[in-house]
């Protein structure tokens, strides 16, 4: 079951803490539709050993809130699932404290894009297998033959080509 988030707001200085139990699955998206999602998809099941948490990353966007929830909620998870809109200069400060805890404490993180087009650079800062992060951008069964048909030649999903790029492809066949 989802925790519903609680938040402590300490005001001298703007400074926001969270109080959230640590969980065996941390989820952060700065979507409400993931968190809401995945409330949803989780109500009324038969509790589960797994314990799973949720925060928005617009609650975790100082320094001193990113250290305090990653010693006290992220240091316990086994797996941390961020999806992550606008690239890693979106939280860039809270990719490093991330990558840091995973190294340190052996803790799982896969990092996926938040949109559905594959982002090698994201992908890459998971500590998961590239062939189980590449899997987390697969929206549907096209996406899923695709990656297969990568797969057996050893082959990675690269990013989107730019509009101009495809626009030159495209009169470069005509």
């Amino acid at each position: 079951m989802l925790e519903p988030e609680r938040i402590l707001r300490l005001e001298v200085g703007r400074v926001v803490f969270l109080d959230q139990r640590p969980g065996d699955l941390v989820v952060l998206s700065a979507a409400d539709s993931d968190i809401q999602t995945l409330a949803a998809a989780l109500a009324g099941k038969a509790p589960t050993a797994l314990s799973v948490r949720a925060q928005n990353l617009l609650n975790l966007q100082q320094q001193l809130t990113i250290d305090t929830y990653a010693e006290e909620v992220l240091s316990q998870a086994r797996l941390i699932l961020l999806r992550l809109l606008g690239g890693r200069s979106y939280w860039s400060y809270g990719l490093e404290v991330l990558q840091e805890l995973a190294a340190r404490q052996g803790v799982a993180l896969l990092v996926i894009p938040g949109d559905d087009r594959p982002d090698p650079d994201l992908l890459a800062l998971s500590t998961l297998p590239a062939a189980v992060a590449d899997r987390a951008w697969a929206r549907g069964e096209i996406d899923r033959f695709i990656l297969a048909k990568l797969e057996e030649h050893k082959l990675r999903p690269v990013p989107d080509a730019e509009r101009s790029t495809l626009i030159r492809r495209v009169t470069f066949d005509l």
